[in-house]
């Protein structure tokens, strides 16, 4: 359960890197649309899908959680799970197509030959071999666990011809995803170039001073709201306006009102945000309280 929220946190913060639609593939011909053959596909893609288990992929949630989880910064570790995700998602749907695919078209599918009976078969193989081959190229330290998890999966499916073609619908789907993010800048620590001036952001966290001496005023991933979006169309899509200028009328009455109710024993402050505030202080991470901490400092300092 911990891994399942902890996927779906993180692609809901990856929402404000991409492009990938999930609507429902409609057909090509409108007037086509309400046609028997065309109902009678999708009975049928649609009876193949719910005959399908999602162990399989939950397995490979799994390795991927034991061996990213909490071992790089967390966009680093975002990305691998969306693309991980999308390699995932493009090869079910090219095994029976119902949704729209984020890199490798299934447009032109050959459903024939697939039945509930092998619907697993071909299936996990085209799971398994996605995520096998997006988890080695961009996770390289976890190719033994991989490589150990497609050959269980494999050798527990009877019908060769079925996995065969599952596992070359997989690896297309893996090869597509990551020649669609071939162009994608690496996510890591840089020199930051931003302003130095009282209510501009500093890059002067002493943790990160101190472990990257060779970079001035290190940050992580400065450029991050540049990369490629996944879910949407831009990375400042849904951006939030700037905060007000130090010298504005709004910047003023919110300083104020932060001096007014932000103390120990404000008396304009009431009983409710008293509580507020103390449940944040108190399920709030430590190592959070310290970085604000941090920042209320530096903001003092900043005059």
């Amino acid at each position: 359960m911990k891994t399942v929220f902890k996927l779906m946190g993180g692609l809901i913060i990856l929402v404000s890197l991409g492009s990938c639609e999930k609507d429902e593939i409609e057909s090509l011909d409108p007037a086509a649309a309400g046609s028997a053959t065309i109902k009678g596909v999708d009975n049928f893609n649609n009876g193949m899908i719910n005959s399908y288990s999602s162990e399989v992929v939950l397995q490979w949630n799994e390795l991927l959680s034991r061996s990213i989880d909490n071992r790089m910064p967390q966009p680093a570790e975002v990305k691998i799970y969306a693309m991980v995700t999308l390699a995932i998602h493009d090869a079910l749907n090219n095994v029976v197509p119902k949704y729209k695919t984020y890199a490798l078209s299934n447009l032109d599918v050959d459903v024939s030959g697939i039945t509930k009976k092998n619907i697993h078969a071909v299936a996990d193989a085209a799971v398994s071999q996605a995520a096998r081959d997006m988890i080695v190229s961009l996770f390289p330290q976890a190719t033994s666990a991989a490589d150990a998890l497609l050959d269980t999966i494999l050798s527990g499916t009877e019908d060769e011809a079925m996995e065969a073609r599952g596992a070359d619908i997989g690896s297309r789907a893996a090869a597509a995803v990551l020649a669609k993010r071939a162009a994608d800048f690496p996510i890591t620590f840089a020199s930051s170039t931003l302003g130095t001036a009282p209510g501009e952001y500093k890059a002067n966290y002493e943790p990160w001073v101190s472990r990257f001496p060779m970079l001035q005023n290190p940050v992580f991933a400065p450029n991050l709201g540049s990369l490629t979006p996944f879910g949407i169309e831009s990375g400042d899509q849904f951006r939030n306006e700037a905060p007000y200028p130090l010298n504005s009328a709004e910047y003023i009455a919110d300083y104020n009102e932060v001096k007014a109710l932000g103390c120990t024993d404000c008396p304009l402050r009431t009983a409710e945000q008293t509580q507020i505030g103390a449940f944040w202080v108190e399920n709030t991470s430590s190592s959070m309280n310290r970085l604000a901490r941090a920042l209320i400092v530096q903001r003092k300092l900043d005059g």
